[in-house]
C-alpha cells in the first residue's frame, strides 16, 4: 500500500481507498491504480465521496510536471480537480453535513479527485441543484471558473459591452459565452 504525504497526519488509521495516483511525472502511463490510506477531513473539510469527476486541461499539466514547483516532487501523487458527491464526515466547524450532494473544485495545485474519497475544504464546495444530473455537475468546476475569473475579474466585463469569445465551442468557451451574457455584453 503507498502513503500519501499531501496527508500528513490526517488518515484513518486502518482505512484505504482505491485511488489513480502518478510516481512520476509524464504521459498517461504514469496513472496507476492503487489502493491508499483514506484521509480525514480537518478543520472546515468535508469528506467527499467521489460519485464523479471532471477531466481537465490542468490535470494533463499537472501530471506531465509543468507545476511540479508548487506540486513537488512527493510521491504518489493524486491529481484531478473537478469532482462531485456525497458527503460522508464532516470535519469540526464544517458547513456541509453528511449526505450533502456536492460538486466543486479542489483548488491546489494537485488536487485529489482521482479517488474513491477526497477531504476538500468546504468553501471549495457546493450543493449539486437537482435540476442536473450529479455526472454534468462534475464538469462544471474549473471551466466555469475560468470564465468567470477571466470575464468578470480580469477582463471587468460590462453591460453592453461587445466580447469576442474564441474557442467558444470548449469547456471554458461554453461557460464564457453564457457568463458574458448574463454580465450583459454582446457576445
Amino acid at each position: 500500500m503507498s502513503t500519501l504525504p499531501q496527508y500528513g497526519k490526517h488518515l484513518h488509521p486502518q482505512a484505504t481507498m482505491r485511488a489513480v495516483v502518478i510516481d512520476r511525472y509524464g504521459g498517461p502511463e504514469v496513472l496507476r491504480p492503487t489502493t491508499v490510506p483514506r484521509p480525514v477531513p480537518t478543520r472546515g473539510q468535508v469528506l467527499v465521496r467521489t460519485r464523479f469527476i471532471g477531466v481537465n486541461p490542468k490535470d494533463v499539466i499537472v501530471r506531465k510536471g509543468k507545476f511540479k514547483i508548487a506540486t513537488g516532487k512527493k510521491f504518489p501523487l493524486i491529481v484531478g480537480h473537478d469532482i462531485a458527491g456525497e458527503v460522508v464526515e464532516a470535519g469540526l466547524g464544517a458547513d456541509l453535513a453528511e449526505g450533502d450532494i456536492v460538486y466543486g473544485m479542489i483548488n491546489d495545485f494537485a488536487g485529489r479527485a482521482y479517488a474513491e474519497y477526497a477531504a476538500v475544504d468546504c468553501r471549495q464546495l457546493a450543493i449539486a441543484p437537482s435540476s442536473i444530473e450529479l455526472r454534468v455537475a462534475a464538469a462544471v468546476p474549473l471551466a466555469a471558473q475560468t470564465a468567470l475569473q477571466a470575464l468578470r475579474d480580469d477582463a471587468r466585463v460590462t453591460p453592453k459591452q461587445k466580447v469576442l469569445i474564441n474557442g467558444a465551442s470548449g469547456g471554458v468557451g461554453v461557460f464564457a459565452v453564457q457568463i458574458a451574457t448574463i454580465l450583459g455584453a454582446e457576445v
